[in-house]
């Protein structure tokens, strides 16, 4: 078992946690929002910086270092992406690590942990205090680890997804976000979608997102898609 007051680093938890940065998007399930959690018990065994690519536990994690050093990443080009607790494990990473990441999509994450335990659904309404402690005993930790109250540390641009009629995660977690990234004057996108709840369904919708995600890469790093795709609106775009 975790240790829910203990020390928390977004950027391991994109390594061992399931459904964080690169990986599936619907992990609820199960425990899916471990991301917001500590992970004392494996931070000893990991290094401080790494990449989450497909595969539970981080089996097929690889560090960062070592992916510049094979010439298989560009180190002004990383970028950071999840769903859900993987959204929130970007938002956190991008926050508390601004030095590793140069850009970050989040697909209905948590960037309010405190408004989280006010505002989920029924079902998960006392999830958290499994994960960071009892709500309000624990209250500044909960404040210590919602993204929205860091974004003075936030440096680089960000692209928001939403279902509009999310109960797990609510919109205004994603809204606010965009809001406070926007007036930070940091490039960003926020695409909402009526209809769509907590993990997209609908064919149009993924699609729409994919493509849209790539766009939004593509204005920010400089290159063209080899396809042609439906411009996005990116605010403070330079």
């Amino acid at each position: 078992m975790v240790g829910m007051l203990g020390r928390f680093d977004p950027v391991e938890e994109a390594a061992v946690g399931d459904g964080l940065a690169g990986g599936g998007e619907r992990r609820e399930e199960g425990g899916g929002m471990r991301g917001i959690a500590a992970r004392d018990d494996l931070a000893p065994q990991l290094p401080p910086m790494r990449a989450h690519f497909r595969g539970s536990r981080g089996r097929n994690a690889v560090e960062k270092g070592r992916l510049v050093e094979q010439g298989m990443a560009d180190a002004d080009r990383l970028i950071i992406r999840g769903g859900s607790a993987g959204g929130y494990t970007t938002l956190a990473a991008l926050t508390f690590h601004p030095e590793v990441f140069r850009a970050g999509a989040s697909y209905y994450g948590v960037s309010d942990v405190e408004a989280l335990a006010k505002d989920t659904h029924k079902f998960e309404s006392r999830y958290l205090d499994t994960l960071i402690g009892p709500y309000p005993e624990a209250k500044e930790v909960y404040r210590d680890r919602s993204p929205i109250h860091f974004i003075d540390r936030l440096s680089c641009a960000l692209i928001v997804f939403q279902g509009l009629e999310d109960k797990v995660v609510p919109p205004d977690q994603s809204e606010r976000m965009a809001d406070a990234v926007q007036e930070k004057g940091l490039p960003v996108a926020y695409l909402a979608f009526q209809g769509e709840q907590h993990g997209f369904r609908r064919a149009e919708t993924i699609i729409r997102c994919l493509e849209a995600e790539l766009y939004f890469y593509g204005a920010v790093f400089k290159f063209k898609p080899a396809d042609p795709l439906t411009p996005i609106q990116i605010d403070n775009l330079r």
